[in-house]
């Protein structure tokens, strides 16, 4: 006898997501464990109780290592390119000076350039770019293995890519929305001389000042649209690619003894 899907499963699921999100959310911001319980038990879905337990669980045992690595790797990669990316930056800015210029006609045409700083142009933006992408690298990586155990305790182990693929977009969607405005800065050192000399704590109300939060926040979209793909590609690539490999490493050797 064929047995007939409970029509509500599907609407339990999605509900449960939804759950999972808020409950997320209110443990992050929770003063204590016994609130933590609460908002857990105030949930009413099964597996929207056992993801939320996840989440606390998470939580506790959250490890401020992969925030450390995660952060110090980024800043470190995308600051020793800090000359490609102003390099890039002015091309895209300002095209018509730099017509017919590739990447090592353009380096030479800013190093020359006496007006722009010579030489030193080519470090403009350093301080954001390190320090946004630090925290950007930190939330990325911090985020999704934070989300992973919540996901899977909702989803379950047979839907790992799809639970995978969830922390990944929470992950990268959190490190975007952060890195935006150091980004901002980073362009404005690049393009506008009159910025060359302004750190982050000078650079950012001056921004908000001139142009408007709206204007500082205006990449967000196109960040998103970079960042998050981006992030699933990368972080959920390697943990299948990773697991593929240890498995395959710790077959037993077949063949000649």
């Amino acid at each position: 006898m064929k047995t007939m899907n409970n029509p509500t499963s599907s609407s339990r699921r999605r509900s449960s997501v939804v759950s999972t999100m808020i409950v997320t959310t209110l443990l992050a911001f929770s003063g204590g464990s016994n609130n933590s319980m609460m908002v857990v038990n105030a949930v009413p879905n099964p597996s929207s109780v056992s993801a939320g337990a996840a989440a606390l669980k998470a939580l506790k045992a959250m490890d401020y290592r992969y925030f450390v690595a995660g952060g110090t790797c980024a800043a470190f990669s995308h600051g020793i390119t800090t000359p490609i990316d102003v390099v890039k930056t002015k091309l895209q800015a300002n095209p018509k000076k730099y017509d017919g210029k590739g990447l090592i006609g353009a380096t030479i045409q800013i190093c020359r350039d006496k007006e722009e700083g010579g030489p030193s142009a080519l470090l403009n933006g350093l301080g954001p770019t390190v320090f946004g992408y630090g925290i950007e690298g930190a939330m990325k990586f911090g985020v999704y293995e934070v989300m992973k155990p919540i996901f899977l305790a909702l989803l379950g182990s047979s839907n790992k890519v799809i639970a995978f693929m969830f922390a990944s977009f929470i992950a990268g969607s959190v490190a975007a929305v952060l890195l935006v405005p150091m980004e901002s800065l980073r362009i404005k050192q690049v393009t506008d001389p009159s910025y060359a000399n302004e750190n982050i704590m000078t650079g950012l109300p001056r921004i908000i000042q001139q142009d408007g939060f709206s204007i500082m926040m205006s990449g967000v979209w196109a960040m998103l649209a970079k960042q998050v793909p981006y992030t699933f590609g990368k972080q959920v690539s390697f943990d299948l690619i990773a697991k593929f490999l240890y498995e395959v490493s710790s077959l037993p050797a077949t063949g000649a003894h």
